[in-house]
């Protein structure tokens, strides 16, 4: 009698699969992103007509900021998979955290006026989106232009037939995209600046709202203009999540670059657009470089079965180098710092 073996393989382990969403299913999804970053300045040098001075130029300290943004996508009308139309809920849009201004801790709060409003994506026959306030009036600011239609996460994906092993690059604009990192500013717009004071009447006793968090360190508008890189691998682990069984893809990224350079002048050196503040008073003129160096790592866990992403999580470090010269009349300022942070980003996908 002859004995017949079988062996009961996986269909992801005979034939390719193209990790992508599935925008024909009846469904919403709501996604969470929180990105952390943290920061300290971790020396400081100014120096004054070639000679060092203790002390800087309104900073040091540690820095926190928190952005939160919260939406439920709901396709409404879809072509070869590909979704053409989208009701998007803008859940909540909110901005926290504390900044050392001058040696002096202050923290901030705010939030934005696009928060609660449910806009409807839409391609015009050109192909460009369009974007309709279902109720309310659009925020002053704002670039809804900027929005995608789709899932920012499917920006990660390699679009193409893979096998468990496999790896793909990922390139700046796919990061960029992948990570949120516009969002900030497509969603929040311009805010009004309110200050709550303390018992005595000073600043940052309260904390600020509006523009106060504007300041508050390396956000993801300066993220935007690194150029980045990245790899991610299909590896062989699962992981569990209440109850959805989801593939690991891990993703090792890395960005460098310099910032576009501002000019700064007018009184206290923010003439130019809000500078920091120069020793040198009125009428002074100053170039500010920055050069930023950081690498993330983490994991994007994936819904075979539900086609749909259901978390990423990364974190990393940063190195942020500044250097400002500045110069009045016969007078010349340097002044360089190094600030050291940590940078999480933390995106949960769940489907109704």
């Amino acid at each position: 009698m002859k004995t017949i073996t079988c062996l009961l393989l996986s269909p992801l382990a005979l034939f390719g699969t193209t990790i992508s969403t599935d925008y024909t299913a009846e469904r919403s999804l709501r996604v969470e992103r929180v990105m952390t970053v943290s920061s300290e300045v971790v020396d400081m040098v100014m120096v004054v007509d070639g000679e060092e001075r203790e002390g800087g130029f309104g900073g040091g300290g540690a820095n926190e900021r928190e952005l939160t943004i919260t939406t439920i996508d709901k396709v409404l009308a879809h072509d070869e998979g590909a979704p053409t139309k989208v009701q998007r809920t803008l859940e909540t849009i909110s901005l926290e955290g504390s900044m050392t201004f001058r040696d002096e801790p202050q923290d901030f709060e705010r939030s934005s006026e696009s928060e609660g409003l449910v806009l409807i994506l839409s391609l015009a026959e050109n192909g460009d989106l369009e974007v309709e306030i279902k109720d309310g009036d659009e925020p002053e600011g704002v670039d809804f232009a900027s929005l995608l239609m789709t899932q920012e996460i499917d920006a990660l994906l390699s679009g193409e037939e893979l096998d468990e092993g496999d790896s793909w690059d990922l390139d700046a604009e796919a990061l960029v995209a992948g990570l949120g990192l516009g969002l900030e500013g497509a969603l929040f717009g311009r805010a009004e600046r309110t200050e709550e004071r303390g018992e005595r009447g000073e600043r940052g006793g309260g904390g600020r709202r509006g523009g106060g968090g504007g300041r508050s360190g390396f956000n993801g508008a300066a993220m935007s203009n690194l150029d980045w890189e990245g790899e991610a691998t299909w590896t062989d682990k699962t992981e569990d999540v209440d109850g959805v069984e989801c593939i690991v893809i891990s993703l090792e990224i890395e960005a460098e670059g310099t910032l576009p350079e501002r000019e700064f002048g007018g009184r206290g050196g923010r003439g130019g657009g809000g500078g920091l503040w120069s020793p040198l008073g009125i009428n002074s003129t100053s170039a500010l470089e920055t050069s930023v160096e950081l690498e993330l790592e983490g994991q994007l866990l994936w819904s075979i079965k539900e086609q749909r992403a259901v978390s990423l999580s990364l974190s990393g470090d940063f190195v942020q180098d500044m250097e400002r010269n500045m110069s009045r009349g016969d007078r010349e300022v340097s002044m360089s710092s190094t600030t050291e942070g940590e940078i999480e980003i933390e995106v949960t996908i769940s489907a109704d």
